[in-house]
This record gives structure tokens, sequence and C-alpha cells, in this order.
């Protein structure tokens, strides 16, 4: 017989009390999950608790007296029939049930491999489906607008005669198996998209965005972002549920190490084959999940992520002193190249220095870090626990555990049970932004105590065992002897090249040459551009990639006679609140007395080559920015992503969207529509966002500590939605929201741009260095208001309270 827990929950949500507040699309823009309420008002944490365990122990009841088997639970299936906004809404409500559900079951038997894989698969998805809805909703995407407006209103459509008319139905009905074989749950387990039951729910799904108003393309990369993250619910779903899952825990890097290579012999394996020996500790595994959940975050906005763009960097190895082009040009061949992310995992092995990753900003350091843990978490772990930490904004502790502790309060730095303690497995911490902490008079300010802090860490936390790569294996790892008082744990850090150039002048008994290994991440070569052309053509088109080619060979972006070494050598720091006397030195645009175009620099940016692709895709750039002066190029293309943004109107583009015919042979979301710049303008005019945008980077700028607390913003109104290419919402140290830069050059380039409006009213202030009249038309000239229109959805049904 057939089983739906939605319309349990439906039948019995008044009797049981459950509600939910009616949710408003104002709140669409908050990236945070709104408050879902299980229980009636003022009950407790516990008593919620309670209520779900008893409602999975009442469905579990009636699925035995109704002969149901695990198999015929299908929460993904039900919530797909649902109109938008009541799929929406119980997503979350399902998923919480039905992983109750499976801690009952398992308690009357242990589960197979394939009832285990069939309900931890359907909530992992539920959750990741809610979490991409989160992020879009963030983005105020339009094809929102057009989901939440109900088919039911159309006297002669039912929602199911509209299903049925999409033929989306009968493809629902494949999520309904009588029965999940052991093979094909292995299957699923190991090759995650590429196996058999996530092709099937790929199709399901992007009919499902595409009958709900996402074009087909659209839908189509929505769903590959889901799957990035999908790795990371599914550990966090068997996480949870590790004793009723432990015949999955080995597929996701969970139990005991030595038993993950040993072959499934039975169908469940009993409790008493898991070791005790490394305790599965959930707000680790948590973390764990999160790292790999990251990799569905959108990139600068769009509707792909980091993963479908990323190009593995390669780098050089600095010497001491460094290199420079006069040593380049006695040599006999250039320095060797090094793959960075191999390079990285050969240090886990050498604990003799400190690994720092050298670039200036833009050139991928963050998005290096990302993968890195990424990659250390799925195929290092336990051997190796990944922990990314930025450094931007962090106050100097006493010790290095109280400077990191405020930036990961679930590690308990601090603490004698911390992640660093030794019943813990070995940490990685992947350190970011040394040249962000805060400077002093000197130019070094906390800089060299930070590093020292470092060298009584890596004392503090010796072992007589280090651990290295198993010859012949790529992902299992064994210990090995390597001597006493060798750091158990490992630092990376990533910095500009200059902190370290200036620290070696400063403070020569820190005995950096001996005690750091420096590798410089070399700007995008021949073979790296190849193939970031190659994907940006997969997710766009092939001619909107050849047309954005064509015009970067046009500019002259190509035309290098030099190595990529010397390219290399000329770049400075990017961020407009960069000191001067870095501009004037090292100006990276000097590469071009050396027979480099103006646009080589930007063109072997990873960061600013997505970011001139946009524009360019959309219209945005032409060949008058080819005849731009050398030192204000990268803040022109700030410039013209602000007016792409916000879809100003100018005299060179009159109608925001509108583009070259060639450029717009693409899919018609790739564009930034006047429907996707209505959603964010909210009614504010572009000028008045603009401005807010100004004030608001001003603030972070001013805290010291690159965030501000929501609380600090009561000045400035009518910030909601913000604008999720330029801040983030987060939590601070002491848990109160708040709000940091998600791109730093680009905040630093708005905080800039309101510095000289804030030094105006003192007269006496000086104005700071990067101030330059723009060579965009005024404000004036853009129009006056957009207003965006968003239905209200209809009240989801009362029990939709679970959370």
């Amino acid at each position: 017989m057939g089983l739906s827990i939605y319309h349990w929950l439906l039948a019995h949500g008044q009797a049981l009390g459950l509600h939910r507040d009616r949710p408003s699309l104002s709140s669409l823009a908050n990236p945070e999950p709104a408050p879902w309420n299980f229980s009636r008002p003022g009950r407790e944490t516990f008593e919620q608790v309670t209520l779900i365990r008893g409602i999975a122990a009442r469905i579990a009841q009636e699925m035995s007296l109704s002969n149901c088997t695990i198999f015929d639970v299908t929460v993904l299936a039900e919530v797909l029939e649902l109109p938008f906004d009541q799929a929406w809404s119980a997503m979350r409500p399902l998923a919480l049930v039905t992983s109750q559900l499976l801690r009952h079951l398992s308690r009357r038997r242990p589960l197979k491999r394939s009832e285990g894989t069939w309900l931890s698969f359907q909530i992992a998805y539920l959750r990741a489906l809610d979490g991409l809805l989160q992020q879009e909703a963030a983005l105020r995407r339009p094809w929102l607008t057009a989901a939440q407006i109900p088919l039911g209103n159309a006297p002669t459509l039912s929602q199911e005669e509209a299903l049925e008319t999409a033929s989306l139905r009968a493809l629902i009905e494949t999520l309904r198996p009588q029965r999940l074989t052991d093979t094909q749950a292995e299957q699923a387990l190991t090759a995650g998209a590429q196996s058999l039951l996530a092709k099937q729910i790929y199709q399901v799904m992007v009919a499902w965005f595409s009958f709900n108003g996402a074009e087909e393309r659209e839908a189509q990369l929505l769903i590959q972002r889901l799957e990035h993250g999908l790795p990371g619910h599914m550990l966090a779903a068997i996480a949870e549920n590790a004793t009723p899952l432990a015949q999955l825990q080995k597929f996701v890097r969970l139990g005991y190490l030595t038993t993950w290579s040993e072959p499934a012999e039975r169908d469940y394996e009993p409790l008493d084959d898991i070791s005790p020996n490394l305790t599965i500790e959930p707000q680790r595994e948590l973390y764990r999940a999160q790292l790999l959940q990251g990799l569905s975050q959108p990139l600068l906005g769009q509707v792909f992520s980091l993963k479908d763009l990323y190009v593995p960097p390669v780098g050089e190895l600095l010497a001491s002193p460094p290199l420079t082009p006069d040593s380049l040009a006695g040599s006999a061949r250039p320095p060797q190249l090094h793959d960075v992310l191999d390079w990285a995992t050969e240090q886990l092995s050498l604990a003799d220095r400190v690994p720092v990753i050298e670039a200036a900003p833009g050139q991928g350091k963050t998005s290096f870090l990302q993968m890195f843990a990424v990659h250390i978490a799925q195929e290092f772990y336990p051997a190796w626990m990944p922990i990314v930490i930025s450094l931007r904004g962090l106050t100097l502790g006493a010790t290095l555990e109280e400077t990191l502790a405020p930036a990961l309060p679930n590690g308990l730095f601090t603490a004698q049970e911390s992640w660093l303690s030794a019943q813990n497995p070995p940490a990685i911490l992947l350190l970011d932004g040394l040249d962000e902490l805060p400077l002093g008079p000197d130019g070094e300010g906390q800089v060299s105590q930070f590093l020292w802090q470092v060298k009584a860490f890596q004392r503090r936390y010796q072992t007589e065992l280090g651990y290295a790569p198993s010859p012949g294996s790529g992902s299992a790892f064994r210990s090995e002897q390597t001597g006493n008082g060798n750091p158990r744990h490992r630092i990376f850090l990533t910095s500009q090249p200059e902190i370290f150039d200036m620290l070696l002048r400063a403070h020569p008994e820190l005995n950096l040459e001996h005690s750091y290994r420096r590798l410089r991440l070399m700007p995008m070569g021949q073979e790296a551009l190849r193939q970031w052309f190659r994907q940006w053509a997969v997710l766009q088109t092939k001619a909107i990639a050849q047309s954005y080619f064509n015009f970067l060979k046009k500019g002259g972006a190509f035309r290098y006679s030099k190595s990529i070494h010397e390219l290399a050598s000329h770049q400075a720091p990017a961020s407009p609140l960069a000191p001067q006397e870095h501009l004037d030195h090292g100006d990276r645009f000097q590469a071009c007395e050396l027979g480099a175009s103006p646009m080589t620099a930007l063109a072997h940016q990873p960061s600013m080559l997505l970011m001139m692709g946009i524009l360019h895709r959309d219209g945005f750039l032409d060949d008058r920015i080819f005849n731009l002066p050398t030192q204000t190029l990268d803040f022109e293309i700030f410039e013209r992503l602000n007016f792409w943004l916000m879809g100003a109107a100018t005299d060179a583009y009159p109608q925001p969207g509108m583009i070259a015919d060639l450029s717009r042979s693409g899919p018609a979301h790739a564009c930034r529509t006047p429907d996707a710049v209505a959603n964010l303008l909210a009614g504010r005019s572009p000028r008045h966002l603009r401005r807010q945008i100004q004030a608001l980077a001003l603030k972070i700028h001013q805290s010291g500590r690159a965030q501000v607390a929501l609380e600090q913003l009561v000045d400035l109104p009518q910030l909601d939605p913000l604008p999720e290419m330029y801040f983030l919402r987060c939590l601070l140290s002491d848990g109160s929201p708040g709000v940091v830069f998600k791109n730093p050059a680009l905040g630093d380039y708005n905080c800039g741009e309101r510095s000289p409006a804030a030094c105006n009213s003192s007269p006496s202030a000086p104005a700071p260095p990067m101030a330059r009249p723009l060579s965009w038309p005024a404000m004036a000239m853009w129009p006056s208001t957009f207003t965006a229109s968003w239905a209200m959805p209809p009240s989801p049904p009362a029990w939709c309270a679970l959370s």
C-alpha cells in the first residue's frame, strides 16, 4: 500500500497543534533559513524533539499495520508533486521527520544497506534543495517570482492536471521504486552524481525547475550546483544517524579507518565492528559537511559555482632573496612550476616548515584553500581534519588558539576538549589572508606577533608520529615514524608577497628562510586559459565564449613576449586601499613596457577574467576600455560592475540587459535582465542603493575587523536586500548577526568611493590615494526608480511548523 508522510501530517496537523507563521516574500532576501516552529508557541526545544519522535513512532506503527516497507517512504516525490510554495515549506519538515523515522525503524532491526541509502538520499536531497532555494532567494532570481504564482487559480486546471500536462508526473513516479538493490545502493554511495539513482533524480528535478519557471539550461546549472554540495548533505545525514547507518559510515569516511578497504560481505554490519578508537564528534563532522556543502555556493551571483569554472593553479617556489626579472634573465632555464594541489599535499608529510602560498589579490588564494579543504575532507579524513579560517578582522590574542577561537566557536580551540586535543584527528589550519591582519604605524603591525604565535603553537603541539600518504595510494593514509618533536598539526598561510619580503628585512630573528616554505601562484598560462574558456563555453555558449576570447585578443591581452614568470613579477596589489607606495613602486601595468597590453595582467587573473567575462557577455564591456589609462583599468572594471548590477541606463547602454546580438545568443538567464535588477532594487533608486552600499562598505572598513554588527547599522535603513555580490550575512564571535565583505576587492572599492565624501566634512582631512574622477556618466543619468512586484503565496498547511 502507498504511504504519504505529507498527507499524514496534513490530516493530523490540526489535532497535534502544529502551526507555522505565514511566510512573506520579503524574507527571501535573508540567506539564513526562516525560523520554523514545530510545536505550539512557548514549547521548549526538548518538547519539540519529543513531538517529532512521537510522530515518527506513530508513522512507523501505521507502516507496520499497512505492511508498508521502507521503500514506500518517498518524501522527495511527495514534495515535488506539491505547488511550489507548499513544496518549499515542506522540505525541511519532511527531512526532519524522515530522519527520526529512520532512527525509529532501526530500533526494530538493523537497516539493510539499500534501506539506509534510500532514506539518507532523500533526506540529503531535501536539505540540499532547500539550501539551493535559500541561495536563489537571497539573489532574488526572477524565476522565483514565476514559481510563487500558483496555477490553481485557473478554474479548469488543477495542480495534478498541470503536472500531467507538463509530463512531470510520470517522471516523479520513477522516484517510487519497489526496491533498491544493494548493488544500486553501493553505486549511489560511491559514484555520487554519476550513479543511476542520481541521474534519475537529476532528470526529475530539471523538469521540476522548468515547470516552476526556470529555463531548461538554468535548471540544469541549478541541479549541477545542488549535486556539488550533495556529498556534504549526505555526510551530515549519516553523521547525525551514525548508529542506525553504521554500514554507510565508511562511504563518507566515518568509523574505523582500517575497515574502509574491506569488502562488504554482509548486508549490514554489527556495531561491534566499529572501533571505538575514533569518536564521531557531531560538531566536527557537521563542520566537515559544511565544507563540502560550500561547493554549491553561487560564484559572484551567477547560476554556476566555483567548481564549475575552477582551473587548478600552478606556482613556483620562492628563493631567498626572491627572484627578479634580472636574475631570471641570467638563468639558463626558468624555475620549475608546481601543481599547487600536489605541492600542498606533499607538505602534509613535511613538518620542517610552514607552507605559505603567495599571490596578488584576485589570483586565487582563497579559492584554492576552499578546494584544498574539500579535497582533504573527502580524501584524507580522518588522518587530517581541514579547518579554514579567514584572518581578516581577527584580533590578536595571547596565543594562536585565542586568536583563532572567535572565527570558529564550535572548534573550542581554547578548551581542553578542543579539536586540537590528542583524541581528535590532526588538524590542518588553513589560515587565509596574513596580509589582512591589522597593520600598525611600522607597516607590519600584528603580522610579526602572529608569526611568533605560530612558532609557539608548533612547539606546544608535538608528537612522535607524523602522517604521510601511503605509497601507491591516493587516498588512504598511514602513520609513519618521522622523528621526535614534529608538530602534530599543520598550518598553511596565504599572503601577498610584500608581507614576507618586508618581514625578511625587518625581523631577521624570525628566521623566516628556514621556518617557512613559500610558493608564489603564477598568472594563468596558455593551458589554464584554454581550460577556462572551454568551461566558460559549457556554462554559457560557444558563441559567447568565442566572442569574449576575440575581444581580449583584439585588446592585446594575449600578446606578451615575455614569460609568465616576468608577468607575475609585475603584479602589484589590486586593492583600492593599498598603500600609495605599492602602486607607484610595483605597478603591475609596468609589464606594458615589456610588450604587454594593459589588458594582459587582468586577463591572466581568475577573478578579473570572470568579472570581465560577465560584463562582456551582457554588453557592458566594449573597445573603449582599451583606451583607458592603465593605472585605473581595474577600477573601471569595478565601476562597470556596479552599473551592471544595478541596471544603469546610460548613453552607452540605454536599456539594461540589451546587448550585442552575438553575445545575446546564449540563454536568457545569462543576462542581467530588468526583472533581476528590479528584484534587487526593491523599489529603491540605483542612486540610493549605490549610496547605501558605499556607506555600509565604509562602516565595515572603519570597524578595523572587516565586519560590522547589524545593530550598528540602524542609521542605514532600507539595506534589505543586500547585494550578494558584495556582502554576506554572518554570525560574529559573540553570536550576534553581522555583515562582512563577500568580495574584499569590490568592498574596498566601494569603500574608497565613499571615503572622499566622508573626508569632505573635514577640510583638512586628506583624500585617500585611490580617489579619482570616474570616467562613466554621472549618477543623474540613471533611471529614477525600479519597482519589484513579488507575488504573495497562499498560506501553507498548518503542519508546516516542522524544523
